[in-house]
């Protein structure tokens, strides 16, 4: 997974600055648990246009796939809206 997925982040670091955040963490409990964080200054423009429309995302998606088709990982996943408390460090 990460393999793949470290490339994908540096790409979208260095190409997509809509894109405020963007990190694989992993659990503290559960080693083959990892949360993707993802954070866009606009989600249509960011999210829905830039980033989903990449050519590294477009090559990732099928890796990611194959993953979970072979059992390896699990996708779950949510959207949130910020509800402007707390802070993020850059």
């Amino acid at each position: 997974f990460y393999n793949d997925f470290t490339p994908l982040a540096q790409w979208i670091k260095d190409n997509e600055p809509g894109t405020l955040a963007y990190e694989a963490i992993n659990s503290d409990k559960d080693p083959l648990v990892v949360l993707i964080v993802e954070r866009y200054a606009d989600k249509e423009r960011d999210f829905l246009g830039a980033h989903r429309s990449s050519k590294p995302f477009l090559e990732f998606r099928p890796k990611l796939k194959a993953l979970q088709d072979g059992g390896l990982v699990e996708v779950d996943g949510d959207s949130y809206i910020d509800s402007g408390a707390g802070f993020v460090r850059g």
